[in-house]
């Protein structure tokens, strides 16, 4: 009876459509035709979409059943080698960095489990995101359209996940009888270890949600506007790289895994809240940063303080004396409270 277009786009009342339009008795609901063709048109799309994606996985994993354990022979694609290049030339000059860097994307170009896992976040982090771009409107026929404040959210809510995500996924371990190679040579340099998995972190994480966004933005914000947001996305994702892996001394993936099962709720509890503050300080941070050019000088200039004060603290003393780990302490079967009469 209303006369909003709302329930058109919801795919629970396009095969209430379907089945209205089989009976043979006939439909009583106006809608029924419109929801009917709605579900055949999305089913088409669907198969569509199932057959490429079939077709380029089939390729793919054939490919790997006929290299077989011997993949690894076969040269990189061009623009893999390009890239390498230029990064060894630019941020990877040190060779520990380099093999810490290369090692990370070996092991998430061959583990299932460890893309999955990253995956489970990414999906958390797009729904998120999705839930806040699109808002109702019934005074139109498209009753969806975009919020210009989901779209300010929308970069800052999947660095948050993907940073997160990329922080849990690391403390799985892939083969731990193989770190032995990173226990021989971590002696002397620990810490360039911890920078190639910032700058992976950083490059191989961040950085393609922000390109991939960076249409959506210009889209739908003025040019300026558009690459302030990126910037301060940008400058934002690189503060909370480095308050993820803070305390991170481990190589990705060559440490055992012993999760504290006893902090769960916690942990939870402090991640959700975290995520919620973090998502509206930032927010209203940026409006507040983006109405002055004196302020957006001001919140980059600190930015850049800090990252260099970061910097300068672990090149002068905390990352010279750190030592990988390799081993999780698990917890202690009895807990002592140390108390003292």
């Amino acid at each position: 009876e209303s006369n909003t277009r709302a329930l058109d786009y919801i795919p629970l009342f396009w095969f209430v459509g379907v089945y209205e339009v089989l009976n043979p008795e006939g439909t009583l609901i106006p809608a029924a035709h419109v929801w009917a063709s709605r579900a055949a048109e999305a089913m088409f799309a669907v198969t569509i979409i199932f057959c490429i994606t079939y077709l380029i996985s089939y390729r793919r994993y054939s490919k790997k059943i006929l290299e077989g354990v011997e993949s690894d022979v076969f040269p990189d694609p061009w623009h893999q080698r390009a890239s390498a290049w230029v990064l060894n030339q630019t941020v990877l000059r040190h060779p520990f960095q380099r093999a810490a860097f290369y090692f990370i994307g070996r092991i998430f170009g061959r583990s299932t489990k460890h893309r999955l896992f990253i995956a489970m976040y990414s999906g958390v982090g797009l729904a998120v995101t999705i839930s806040s771009l699109f808002v109702l409107r019934r005074d139109v026929d498209f009753v969806f359209a975009i919020s210009q404040k989901g779209v300010i959210e929308a970069p800052l809510i999947l660095a948050f996940f993907v940073v997160s995500g990329l922080r849990a996924t690391f403390n799985i371990p892939y083969e731990l009888g193989a770190n032995w190679m990173f226990q021989i040579t971590t002696g002397s340099r620990p810490a360039e270890y911890l920078k190639a998995t910032r700058k992976w972190v950083f490059l191989r994480g961040v950085l393609p949600v922000y390109a991939v966004l960076a249409p959506l933005e210009f889209a739908f914000l003025d040019a300026g506007q558009a690459m302030f947001h990126l910037a301060f996305g940008l400058a934002i994702a690189a503060l909370l790289t480095e308050f993820f892996f803070f305390n991170f001394k481990k190589v990705p993936f060559t440490c055992s895994y012993l999760p504290a099962k006893s902090h769960l709720a916690f942990l939870a509890g402090a991640y959700l809240y975290g995520f919620t503050v973090y998502t509206f300080v930032l927010a209203e941070l940026e409006g507040w940063v983006g109405k002055s050019p004196l302020r957006v000088i001001m919140f980059f200039g600190c930015v850049g303080a800090t990252l260099v004060s970061l910097s300068w603290y672990r090149t002068t003393g905390r990352d010279r004396a750190t030592e990988i780990i390799y081993e999780d302490d698990a917890d202690p079967l009895v807990r002592q409270l140390n108390l003292t009469f």
